[in-house]
């Protein structure tokens, strides 16, 4: 049986990779996630960690990538993740106008009608300090905002992974653990937590991807769970 220490370190680590996890989802799709997609790793792992939340939402979108992974077998790697790439570039990337923006201060900030608002807005450069404030520096070859979705969930996971360090590290480091839980949950709360659910409509309601409508929602579930949890 594990002590109590040994548990909430596991827990920090689990939490820290399933946040890195939805964070490579959100990234230009890459190999290295296609194969992990395709050997079945990516749903194992989804399955055993976010699956475990309640409700049949979350167990029907993991089915759905499940879904996603076998028909990726049946098609070559090299046409999967061409096909990833340019539903990628439609939903978040351009040219033209965003179906599903994949920033924070779009769905921050407002005109008279209620439209979504601009990039680079005022969360922004919130969202940056609070980086700034945990250590972590965007790195110079970076060349997206501070507030992508990506990013904001790579936090997310580092904060957590400082959790897990901070566990072996005495009375100093139980002062420091609790530090670091509430800038984790100040962060979901002041900034992830209050646009992924208009993010996961936007992409469920414009995409063509099953794994990109899986995904979302998967996150969006999680993001809430962990609001629950820190709360």
């Amino acid at each position: 049986m594990m002590s109590t220490l040994e548990e909430a370190k596991k827990v920090a680590q689990v939490r820290s990779s399933v946040y890195s996890l939805l964070s490579q989802c959100f990234f230009q799709p890459s190999e290295e996630l296609l194969a992990s997609i395709i050997q079945g790793d990516f749903g194992e792992f989804l399955e055993n960690t976010v699956g475990i939340l309640d409700g049949e939402k979350v167990g029907r979108e993991i089915v759905r990538l499940k879904d996603f992974s076998a028909q990726a077998k049946e098609k070559s790697a090299e046409k999967t993740l061409q096909d990833m790439k340019v539903e990628y570039n439609r939903l978040f990337v351009g040219p033209g106008h965003l179906l599903a923006p994949p920033y924070e201060s779009v769905y921050k900030t407002r005109n008279d009608d209620n439209k979504k608002g601009v990039v680079m807005g005022d969360d922004t450069i919130a969202a940056k300090k609070f980086y700034l404030q945990a250590g972590l520096e965007i790195d110079d070859n970076f060349k997206d905002l501070p507030d992508h979705i990506a990013v904001e969930l790579y936090f997310m996971s580092y904060l957590c992974n400082l959790e897990f360090l901070s566990a072996d590290e005495g009375e100093d480091g139980i002062a420091q653990t609790s530090n670091i839980k509430e800038l984790q949950n100040e962060f979901l709360k002041s900034h992830l937590g209050t646009w992924i659910t208009e993010f996961s409509q936007a992409v469920a309601t414009q995409t063509n991807s099953e794994f990109y409508r899986g995904m979302v929602k998967i996150t969006e579930e999680w993001v809430m769970s962990e609001i629950k949890e820190l709360d």
